[in-house]
């Protein structure tokens, strides 16, 4: 089973014990666009319904993984505006 076929059920695990997590879906080996089994539409499309952040990189020539990195670290330090709200009822 591909890393992408196996993210619901990540997703349903992530939800179960930790439902208040960010979570990024990162699409690896963005360098090998002739050969990609999974679109980046497909990839953010799933990203969109599931409530997550998506982000491509090609760890090979170091595209957008300073970037990922930081969208991690920054979805990690800034609650959402819902967590706010939860937060000060």
């Amino acid at each position: 089973m591909s890393s992408f076929q196996s993210l619901a059920n990540w997703i349903a695990e992530r939800d179960r014990y930790c439902p208040e997590s960010e979570l990024i879906i990162v699409g690896n080996k963005g360098d090998l666009e002739p050969n990609r089994t999974v679109t980046k539409e497909e990839g953010q499309k799933f990203a969109n319904l599931n409530g997550c952040t998506y982000v491509e990189i090609s760890a090979l020539d170091r595209d957008q993984v300073q970037q990922t990195f930081e969208t991690l670290i920054h979805l990690c330090t800034n609650p959402s505006p819902l967590d706010q709200e939860e937060e000060n009822q």
